[in-house]
């Protein structure tokens, strides 16, 4: 998709066109495009991934193949 050029000029230029009526809901929509490209760029800074050690966190619980199968089959009896 190309890009849209538009001068600062050619906005001034609409913005004189609407009624004055609809400046208030320009107003707040151009406080919501400010607020989403701080939240973007701040995401963009924000980009460092760390892993997760999930290492022994279900130690004491039976994780045996035969628990599971019967944890599965009381899920699903729950679920009917």
């Amino acid at each position: 998709m190309a890009e849209l050029e538009i001068s600062v000029q050619q906005l001034v230029e609409k913005i004189r066109a609407l009624p004055s009526a609809e400046l208030s809901e320009l107003d707040t929509f151009i406080d919501f495009l400010r607020f989403k490209a701080q939240q973007t760029s701040s995401v963009k800074a924000d980009t460092s991934l760390s892993v997760i050690h999930l290492r022994g966190l279900l130690s004491g619980y039976d994780t045996s193949p035969e628990s599971l199968a019967e944890l599965r089959r009381e899920l699903w009896a729950n679920m009917q």
